[in-house]
């Protein structure tokens, strides 16, 4: 019998003893103890602690779902009872039903996975076992991990099969696709079912790292001239996204990494002294939290056009996924294109299986990627269209407003300190610019100056305008609004989200709506009832 013949029959008994009511089991825990010490030598990879784990913790906490279906699906899961249970969690969650012991054994009992899955023993032992959900996108990466490494293996026992009557040539080439495909693969989504969103009312707010800059989840690109102040721009960012301290607009707290492949260790930590002391705390504030990797003089290619071989991420690729998932990294700078890319920058596939394979490896996570691929010096656009269309956001920093006319002289360089970090493409989002002064190795942000007399009320005006327009609008498609800036339905950011903001910013369009509310032009009113019938109140125009 072959190795992977007595995998499956090992797995089949196992989840056979699941499914078994056991009355001899004196508790809970040892149903999971049962499962999670049957591995035969030759058992297939996998890890049953990481998906009693991933199950459990779904169970808890319903929320950390939206996560974890990025990472893993049902397939994934050795265990042929963990695969169903998943399944039946994500159902329940995707119809916006609860999933706990009780409801999840309810939607088993009722569907094809009766009698499959050990019952509401076996679901009790699963949530009895897991402490709480805190790592639970951790977990679901092992898993999925696991999934790849069974992938690769039954890949392996393939092409060796074939070895003795295939060309050696051809075989090699077919290895190197299929194993590229399951390392950068990610899992393909359900179709979505619109009868059950239907009863779920809005979908969810976008979210952004950087307020309507850097989308959540996204790759963007930041580009501009060599010399502009990219990589302090992007050190800056992380040192604050840290801190959670505002810059360039509001900023959702979060754990990031800096792939510095062009500066050494001394001239990032010189970095981040001077950022330190912008922000006023001690460099052990970014412990743990801001990961800075100096990568001068290592091979840092991750993508390459292989003469004989075509395309290929390399090994350094997995070097960067195991540092973002062993640190629990949510948004991921890579300074810059130059070093990582080694295929041709002007072929719109090059670029888009690049960015497709490192969104796989690197499955939810922000990716901002540091480049000067310009046209000629000064021009705000690179060679061609291919990395502008490919990612979600571009960036643009440079001494000149694009656009701007250049004249005949050159820049005065006693003005050299100025920078403009211009919005140039961020899909939902309109074109924006913030001002700059480069100084003392910092990107200083220019102070926003509160405008008074006839400008100032015009200005004013024209923002309580936006709000009364926008919430009209927002009224007339049924969309709840609050005052409350932590409410889901705050105004100001549903007017930006629904692109119905004109340019103004949320601070000015917040400020405009307690303008408002003062004036009584805004009201508090019932807007209709929760399911307890309990009213349900929002923002209406008076």
């Amino acid at each position: 019998m072959s190795g992977f013949d007595r995998t499956e029959r090992g797995a089949a008994f196992l989840d056979a003893q699941i499914v078994k009511r056991d009355a001899g089991a004196s508790s809970l825990v040892q149903l999971v103890e049962r499962a999670r010490n049957f591995d035969e030598p030759t058992a297939a990879p996998h890890s049953v602690d990481a998906e009693v784990a991933v199950l459990g913790g779904l169970m808890i906490d319903n929320a950390t779902f939206s996560k974890v279906r990025e990472v893993v699906a049902d397939s994934d899961f050795y265990r042929d009872a963990h695969r169903r249970i998943f399944r039946q969690i994500s159902r329940l969650i995707e119809r916006g039903e609860p999933a706990d012991v009780v409801t999840v054994d309810e939607a088993i009992k009722a569907s094809e996975d009766k009698d499959k899955t050990g019952g509401i023993t076996y679901l009790a032992a699963l949530a009895t076992n897991t402490p709480s959900a805190a790592n639970i996108v951790r977990y679901a990466q092992i898993v999925a991990d696991y999934a790849r490494l069974r992938d690769l293996q039954a890949l392996a026992n393939e092409i060796h099969a074939k070895a003795e009557r295939g060309d050696p040539e051809q075989l090699k080439t077919e290895l190197i696709e299929r194993a590229t495909a399951i390392r950068t693969s990610r899992k393909s989504s359900a179709t979505m079912d619109w009868a059950a969103l239907a009863g779920r009312g809005e979908p969810p707010a976008r979210v952004w790292d950087v307020a309507h800059w850097i989308p959540q989840g996204h790759a963007t690109l930041l580009a501009g001239e060599g010399g502009s102040g990219k990589s302090t721009l992007a050190q800056q960012l992380g040192s604050c996204f840290t801190l959670g301290r505002e810059f360039i607009d509001q900023i959702h707290p979060l754990k990031s990494l800096l792939w510095a492949c062009e500066d050494d260790a001394n001239e990032l930590w010189r970095r981040q002294v001077a950022n330190a002391a912008w922000l006023e705390v001690g460099l052990e504030a970014f412990a743990g939290k801001f990961c800075i990797v100096p990568r001068l003089g290592c091979e840092n290619t991750l993508f390459a056009e292989v003469p004989g071989q075509g395309l290929q991420f390399t090994p350094v690729l997995q070097e960067l996924r195991a540092q973002v998932m062993d640190e629990g990294i949510d948004l991921v700078f890579i300074d810059n294109l130059a070093q990582v890319y080694g295929a041709n920058s002007a072929d719109a596939h090059h670029v888009t299986v690049f960015l497709n394979g490192l969104a796989g490896a690197l499955p939810g996570r922000t990716l901002v990627l540091l480049g000067h691929p310009s046209r000629q010096a000064g021009s705000e656009f690179s060679g061609s269209a291919a990395w502008e269309n490919a990612v979600r956001a571009r960036l643009y920093l440079g001494r000149r407003l694009p656009g701007e006319n250049k004249g005949e002289q050159e820049p005065d360089p006693t003005d050299d300190t100025v920078r403009y970090l211009c919005r140039r493409k961020a899909n939902y989002s309109s074109r924006d610019w913030r001002r700059f002064e480069f100084k003392d190795g910092l990107m200083i942000p220019e102070e926003v100056v509160v405008e008074d007399g006839i400008v100032g009320h015009a200005r004013e005006q024209r923002a309580e305008s936006v709000v009364l327009d926008g919430l009209r609008k927002l009224q007339g498609r049924s969309v709840r609004t609050t005052e409350g800036a932590n409410s889901p339905s705050y105004l100001p950011r549903l007017l930006l989200d629904y692109e119905l903001a004109d340019g103004q910013s949320q601070k000015e369009l917040a400020a405009a709506m307690r303008r408002l509310r003062l004036a009584g032009k805004i009201i508090p009113a019932e807007v209709g009832k929760y399911g307890n019938r309990t009213p349900m109140m929002g923002l209406i125009v008076a």
